[in-house]
């Protein structure tokens, strides 16, 4: 039901009257792509934690990764992986080469999860996990 249907009109001395749609023309935007954070970021994808989380509660599967690639893991690689999320990815800077300039640098943390997100990454560090 709209607002006009009920008879409510809103009154501006300014500009006189409008209903409910007239509001919603003036209020609707349209779609700008530079207002889109995002644009040419390349394909959205999940981390590697979130999605480990889900498949250690479901028996295993299949983790997507940044590159485009995908593993497939068990339960118990799943639940390994769960491990480095958030700050415990600090675990992983020597397999992948990162000294950081200080403790819980927030660059290094992200270039290790960048690296993690890949196949490559996620292969060397489930081939030190938990076996099948």
């Amino acid at each position: 039901m709209k607002m006009k249907d009920l008879g409510i009109v809103i009154e501006n001395d300014d500009f006189g009257k409008y209903d409910q749609d007239d509001i919603l023309r003036a209020t609707r935007r349209k779609y700008d792509s530079a207002d889109d954070d995002e644009a040419g970021m390349g394909d959205a994808y999940d981390q590697v934690g979130p999605q480990a989380r889900t498949l250690g509660n479901i028996h295993g599967g299949e983790i997507k990764t940044r590159d485009g690639g995908s593993v497939e893991v068990s339960s118990d690689e799943a639940n390994y992986l769960q491990r480095f999320i958030g700050r415990g990815v600090m675990e992983l800077y020597p397999m992948f080469g990162i000294e950081p300039p200080y403790p819980m640098d927030p660059d290094s943390m992200e270039k290790a999860n960048r690296i993690l997100a890949t196949k490559k990454g996620l292969e060397a560090v489930l081939k030190d996990g938990p076996r099948r």
